[in-house]
């Protein structure tokens, strides 16, 4: 039983190793232009900043839901009984790794993102507050 013919094992190998390093270069791309979204945003940092922050949460609670629905849906479509279904699940598992590290990666930064750029507004909202009623002094 052959499934790829021999001559073709590098073809399918190279296309592994692209499919798995794409999302990661593109999840890279994504956070270089968020922060030179920050840098071009003058005047209006602490909101753009919070707003990349919480779509970068909202897409990695997007690649959880994914996963833990199409893990459902191939559950019940695919597993013909009970005895087949832990042989699913760990497939189902192993395919979609790269799915969850992505998501992890990208609800760290958009918490990060997010916390940052709040605190930073605060603390820049306090030192105005703190000037101000030094100079009025």
């Amino acid at each position: 039983f052959q499934v790829v013919p021999l001559d073709r094992l590098d073809e399918l190998r190279l296309f592994a190793d692209v499919s798995r390093a794409t999302p990661v270069v593109l999840l890279i791309v994504t956070l270089i232009l968020d922060a030179l979204a920050l840098l071009i945003a003058a005047g209006c940092r602490r909101t753009v900043g919070f707003r990349i922050g919480i779509s970068l949460l909202v897409v990695a609670g997007l690649g959880f839901l994914a996963r833990l629905v199409g893990g459902l849906v191939v559950d019940s479509l695919i597993s013909p009984g009970d005895q087949a279904e832990p042989g699913v699940d760990a497939v189902w598992s192993a395919a979609t790794s790269l799915l969850v590290w992505l998501s992890s990666l990208t609800a760290l930064a958009g918490l990060f993102i997010a916390i940052a750029t709040w605190f930073a507004g605060r603390l820049g909202a306090e030192r105005r507050q703190h000037s101000e009623t030094a100079e009025t002094a």
